[in-house]
């Protein structure tokens, strides 16, 4: 680890001076698609959390509108003693018959004030699994990861370790 984990308010900062060579560095990661990006990505995505705390931040749950599918809804309704009909039309908008909503309002509608979720045991798959850091096949979601590290101080330190571990390879 050769980044310092950042602070909170100087994400903005460091995301908007380090924005550019990330953009260079992602084009040609996916140029030349190292075999290892997944494992390295993967690695650093366990580090990461011993050492930032999601309930110092909570930028994700009041800058990222969360995808919610037909499979969240019911534990969600239940949790809140309401029908998945009631449920859908008071707290998401999109296409319904797809099942691919988000919910109408940001911050989101279940972040406390804490930065707690409300329904953590029942939150939706994109929030269980965000910043998504640990999935497979990173080089996929690499234009999510950029426009992420503007939000997560998690996924800026990953990018930025990602920078320095690939260095020699991917200038």
């Amino acid at each position: 680890m050769t980044t310092p984990f950042p602070d909170l308010r100087d994400l903005p900062r460091l995301y908007k001076e380090s924005d550019k060579t990330t953009k260079i560095f992602f084009k040609n990661l996916r140029g030349r698609r190292p075999h290892d990006l997944d494992a390295v990505t993967h690695e650093l995505n366990e580090l990461v959390w011993d050492h930032i705390d999601c309930l110092d931040c909570g930028n994700c749950c009041s800058k990222l509108p969360a995808l919610v599918k037909f499979k969240d809804v019911r534990p969600l309704a239940i949790a809140l003693n309401l029908g998945d009909a009631e449920f859908m039309d008071t707290y998401t908008k999109g296409d319904k018959d797809d099942g691919e909503m988000i919910f109408k309002s940001l911050p989101c509608p279940f972040l406390e004030d804490d930065k707690c979720c409300s329904v953590y045991d029942q939150r939706p798959k994109s929030c269980t699994e965000y910043p998504h850091t640990d999935a497979k096949r990173i080089i996929k979601r690499l234009s999510f990861m950029q426009r992420d590290a503007e939000i997560c101080p998690a996924v800026w330190w990953i990018i930025e370790e990602l920078k320095v571990h690939y260095k020699d390879r991917y200038k």
